[in-house]
């Protein structure tokens, strides 16, 4: 065949490329292994973030459940 040279190339390539990459179960040991610091004002730009996606979601909900039944007794009633 005509490519069987860059075929053969290919698949040793790759044979020698996932030789070299270590196991998902070495990666998993590795990443806890490492402690992540952050610095010091990043928790409370993590929690003022979570805020600003919870509270106007939670907002929305609460309107929905409390203010759609008393909206339909006001134009029912």
């Amino acid at each position: 065949m005509m490519f069987r040279k860059r075929i053969e190339r290919a698949f040793r390539f790759l044979k020698e490329g996932r030789a070299e990459e270590p196991s998902p179960k070495e990666l998993a040991k590795r990443n806890a292994q490492k402690n992540i610091q952050t610095e010091k004002g990043d928790f409370w730009a993590l929690l003022l973030s979570a805020w600003m996606v919870i509270v106007p979601i939670a907002l929305l909900v609460l309107l929905l459940v409390v203010g759609l039944p008393l909206l339909l007794i006001y134009l029912l009633g």
